[in-house]
């Protein structure tokens, strides 16, 4: 999936989060438990190396991050478990898209890497030479 998908993926998926509208009984531990589950849910399936990456080449996705846990943060505040279930869904959504985009990247051949640091030829450094 190319990073321009992951990034239409996430926003229809946050479009789908933010029309969640029920009326739910306040409870700030279940609301915090929410919350510590999304985050071990995004640990479990984190790559590493996918935040720097998309600090550096998608800041935007990692913006929806940010964005998630504010929508967290107000509706806990509003004592709104629907508006933290959809942030916490938002939030979970936003690593997902951050982890697609990383993993999307394809690695670079041996002739693209040449033409990037102009080099005329490859060394060939393997172990156990004569």
């Amino acid at each position: 999936m190319s990073y321009l998908e992951s990034i239409r993926k996430f926003e229809s998926e946050k479009k789908i989060s933010s029309d969640v509208k029920t009326s739910e009984q306040w409870n700030p531990d279940q609301a915090e438990a929410l919350f510590v589950q999304a985050v071990e849910r995004t640990k479990s399936t984190y790559v590493s190396g996918s935040l720097p990456w998309a600090e550096k080449h998608c800041p935007e996705l990692v913006e929806a991050i940010g964005q998630a846990e504010q929508a967290f943060q107000g509706a806990f505040v509003a004592r709104d478990m629907a508006r933290c279930r959809a942030a916490v869904q938002e939030y979970v959504q936003a690593f997902q898209a951050v982890v697609r985009a990383y993993q999307g990247q394809r690695e670079l051949t041996t002739d693209e890497v040449i033409r990037a640091f102009k080099c005329d030829r490859v060394w060939q450094l393997g172990g156990g030479g004569k």
